[in-house]
């Protein structure tokens, strides 16, 4: 039996890499193009201040993309679940995001949003929450809600995409082998393995539908 368990994907710093060499070809590209073409322009030609100013915004757009893309790499949310704790790792904030990248990108220990021992854990209830992209794009997320044994809770509500439903449902599975008591009320792990329906739409036509009718 495995003693340590991902739900979610850790980073991983070889795409982060691959993702910064990639961006980097491309806006060289772009920028020997726009340069050329700003060389052949009459305006610029004249104006040698002008096209300067013109490589300079460039070079600061391609370095505010930069930042944004390896910081990026600490957005990535995931619950680590060992066989004495569980594990919830995410940012609070910018400077959190900051100092994440940089433990991720150097190898150092990554302090966890939310660090719970098995041992104090009663059970997990298993929720959804309707989250959406910027590009506009609905879906739903597994939320779960720990009660501990002196009957306080802790939710820990991913709002990421980035979750694989066999990866949760194995997830489940493993907390389970462990002993601990999962609620699911709604029926979710059954919409996670379906593979004839998403996620998604399970919940729409499913879940909701059969609250809607309560």
């Amino acid at each position: 039996m495995k003693t340590e368990f991902t739900i979610g994907e850790k980073p991983n710093i070889g795409k982060l890499i691959f993702k910064v060499v990639i961006f980097s070809i491309i806006s060289f590209l772009l920028y020997q193009i726009f340069i050329t073409m700003f060389e052949n322009s009459n305006f610029f030609v004249q104006n040698a201040s002008g096209l300067f100013g013109i490589k300079v915004a460039l070079l600061i757009v391609y370095v505010i993309i930069l930042i944004s893309i390896v910081t990026s790499v600490s957005l990535r949310q995931y619950i680590v679940i060992t066989e004495n704790e569980l594990l919830y790792y995410s940012n609070d904030g910018p400077i959190s995001q900051i100092t994440n990248t940089f433990a991720i990108i150097f190898n150092k220990h990554r302090e966890p949003v939310i660090k719970i021992p098995l041992s104090k854990i009663k059970d997990i209830t298993l929720f959804y929450n309707t989250i959406t992209s910027f590009l506009y794009y609905k879906g739903h997320s597994i939320v779960y809600n720990i009660t501990l044994e002196d009957d306080s809770y802790i939710t820990i509500n991913p709002d990421s995409f980035h979750f694989s439903n066999l990866n949760i449902v194995a997830g489940v599975n493993f907390l389970l082998n462990l002993g601990l008591k999962i609620n699911d009320p709604h029926n979710l792990i059954d919409g996670l393995k379906n593979e004839n329906m998403k996620f998604a739409e399970y919940v729409e036509k499913v879940v909701i539908k059969n609250e809607n009718n309560i």
